[in-house]
Formats: structure tokens, C-alpha cells, sequence
């Protein structure tokens, strides 16, 4: 066993730690509540149709097993669970980034005490699941050239990104960005990227409907585009109303504003590397780097696409902040272990502020975690 791999097993305890405890007093945030009911009348046998159709129905149906195991804590502890394992795979992509086992473990250090990645990995959201099967399907594109054939890499990534998709359609651009990174791969024949695409996506399409097949098989294929309306109508009117600018203006403002709420924004030392690392992995990182990027900028994009009532709250759209962009922590994390991988490998004063740097992280991390709601 790799002896470097032990070291995975620390941080996965901190991040368990700190995601795992008084999970029953926790007030139910966001659209929590929602998802809570339709998992519990998905228990009582009614159709997906029956309440809640803007979204698909498979993340809900994890929140139905966690209700049947152990009632509200039970989700959340299935979906602490599921955030570990998110973490967990982050790791690799980032070890198949840096190339280096060392620096994956950096990267689930910085995920472990991300604010935003605690909070939201307590609660039952559509994010949690999402953010597990989009890092699956990522981490089986960057390895490719491994053992099992191109095509059914891509046919299996293709699954995962359906079954992302089938939590919440945010995971969309996600699907449209893995394409582009399998068709434009270096190394391959024409025919084959076109073949490895066409195969994703048949993979995606299969793993999105497996989902709704209890309600074609009981209620037909009319329901499931009925479903497939419903949600369309949905995000339609979401994103093609006037542009949510708010959502890049309070991200740019929330460091310098001594407001309570603010740690749901995540880490400060986390989330501010963001636009310098993005800046060295397109600048210095190669192509599975540069996916990564895709990934991050393809899920954040839509985002600013948001209209303005979708966002706004009484005081300032933390909350849909911290809703939408959970997933954003993965890439993001990985993008920054990346960038501190250069630091490092320059010694001296480099080490110095990487060594800093983590300990800041893990303080701030301590200091604003209180404030949870």
C-alpha cells in the first residue's frame, strides 16, 4: 500500500468531523424542506409527478432512503455520506491533475474545511448527489488512457453524467463540457473521439431516464414528457429573465462585508485563490487540467444567467449562493492544490506560504463554522 494514501484517512476523519455532528438540531435551510416531503411521499407511493416536478426525481429518491433509515437525520447523514465520497474521488482527479498523490490529499484538506462544502453537505440538497456522480464521470474521462477501452470509459462517465443530470438539471453544462473534452482529445483517431461522444451521450441519456422508469412503466411515456415540460418550464423561466448580476457582485464584495451569514460563502483563503489559480491552470496546466477549469466555468456560467427574482432575499442572496454553487467546491479545490503545488516546488519562502496558508485555512475555517444556523 501506498504509503501516501494512509494520509487520506486523517482527512477524511477532520472532514467527517466537522460535517457529522448535531446533524438533528439543524434547521431545515433552503429548499430542504421540499425535498424532505417529496421524499416522504415517495415513501407513500405517489408518483414523482405528484409534488415537486421542476426537478428530477433521483436525488429525491436518496433522500427517500435516507427518511426510511433514519427519518430526517437519516437523510442528512446519507448525505454526509455522499459528501465524503465526493471529497474522497476529488482527491484522485486532483492526484491525476498534479500527478501527485500528495497534493489529491491537499485537495480534500481544502474541500474538508470549506464553509460552503460543510454546510451544504449537512443538509438533503439536489447538490450533494449531483456534485458525487459529475466528479465520477470527470475522474473516469481524466484516466482515459488506462486499461478499459476509450469507448467504455465514455460510456460509463456517460451514465454518471446522466444520473447527475437526474438530481438537477445544473448538471447539464457539466455533460456539454465532458463532450467537448472527449471530442477534442489529443491522441485519438477522428473516428474514434466521434464514436467515444456519441457513446457519452447515449450513456448520459440512459443514465437520465433510469430514474423515471417506475413512472413510464405505471403511468406511461406521456407522464415522463410531461415531467420533461415541467421541468423545462422551470428553468426556462429562471434563466431567461434579466440578468442576475447580483450573484457576481456579492461574490466579489463578501470578503470586505462584516455580516453574520457571510460564512455560508465558504473559506475566505479557500475561495479568494480562485482567480489566480484559474489564471495559472489554463496558463501552465495541461489538458486534464484545463478540464477541470471547464468543468468549474460550464456549471458557474449558467449561474450568472439567473434572473434577478431568482436570487433575491430579504437581505442579500447568501442563501442562493450557497444552494447553487456547492458543486463549485470540487473543481475549485482542485484548480488552488494545483497552483500551491507550484509554491511549493519553489522551496524556501514558497513552502513558507504554503505551510501558512493551510493553517489559515483550517482557522478560519474553526472561527466561522460557529455561526452555522
Amino acid at each position: 500500500m501506498d504509503k501516501t494514501r494512509v494520509w487520506l484517512a486523517p482527512v477524511l476523519v477532520l472532514a467527517a468531523a466537522l460535517r457529522a455532528y448535531d446533524l438533528q438540531s439543524l434547521p431545515m435551510l433552503w429548499d430542504e424542506p421540499v425535498y424532505v416531503r417529496a421524499g416522504w411521499l415517495y415513501l407513500r407511493g405517489c408518483p414523482i409527478t405528484y409534488y415537486n416536478p421542476q426537478h428530477p426525481p433521483l436525488a429525491k429518491y436518496l433522500v427517500a432512503l435516507g427518511l426510511a433509515i433514519g427519518g430526517l437525520v437519516g437523510a442528512r447523514a446519507l448525505f454526509v455520506a455522499v459528501s465524503l465520497l465526493s471529497l474522497l474521488i476529488t482527491c484522485f482527479i486532483a492526484e491525476e491533475v498534479a500527478g501527485s498523490r500528495a497534493w489529491g490529499i491537499v485537495c480534500g484538506y481544502l474541500i474538508a474545511v470549506d464553509c460552503m462544502n460543510i454546510v451544504g453537505s449537512r443538509h438533503a440538497i439536489l447538490e450533494v448527489p449531483l456534485s458525487m456522480f459529475s466528479a465520477l464521470a470527470v475522474y473516469l474521462l481524466l484516466t482515459l488512457g488506462r486499461g478499459e477501452s476509450l469507448v467504455k470509459k465514455c460510456f460509463v462517465a456517460g451514465l454518471f453524467l446522466g444520473l447527475a443530470i437526474a438530481c438537477k438539471w445544473s448538471a447539464v453544462p457539466v455533460a456539454l463540457a465532458a463532450l467537448l473534452y472527449v471530442a477534442l482529445s489529443k491522441g485519438e483517431e477522428a473516428k474514434r473521439r466521434v464514436v467515444a461522444a456519441a457513446l457519452l451521450a447515449l450513456g448520459a441519456a440512459m443514465g437520465y431516464v433510469a430514474p423515471f422508469l417506475p413512472l413510464i412503466l405505471s403511468q406511461g411515456f406521456e407522464q415522463f414528457v410531461w415531467a420533461q415540460n415541467q421541468i423545462f418550464s422551470y428553468h426556462a423561466s429562471a434563466h431567461l429573465g434579466r440578468l442576475g448580476y447580483e450573484l457576481l457582485i456579492y461574490w466579489a464584495l463578501w470578503p470586505i462585508i462584516v455580516e453574520p451569514s457571510m460564512w455560508m460563502w465558504g473559506n475566505p483563503v479557500v475561495w479568494l485563490a480562485l482567480p489566480l489559480a484559474l489564471i495559472y491552470t489554463l496558463a501552465r496546466g495541461g489538458d486534464k487540467a484545463r478540464f477541470v477549469v471547464a468543468w468549474l466555468v460550464f456549471y458557474a456560467a449558467p449561474l450568472c444567467l439567473l434572473e434577478e427574482k431568482v436570487l433575491s432575499t430579504p437581505n442579500l442572496p447568501t442563501s442562493a449562493f450557497l444552494w447553487y454553487l456547492y458543486p463549485i467546491t470540487l473543481p475549485l479545490t482542485v484548480a488552488v492544490a494545483y497552483m500551491l503545488k507550484a509554491l511549493w516546488n519553489g522551496e524556501g519562502a514558497g513552502r513558507a506560504a504554503v505551510i501558512t496558508y493551510f493553517l489559515l485555512a483550517l482557522t478560519l475555517c474553526l472561527v466561522l463554522l460557529p455561526r452555522c444556523p
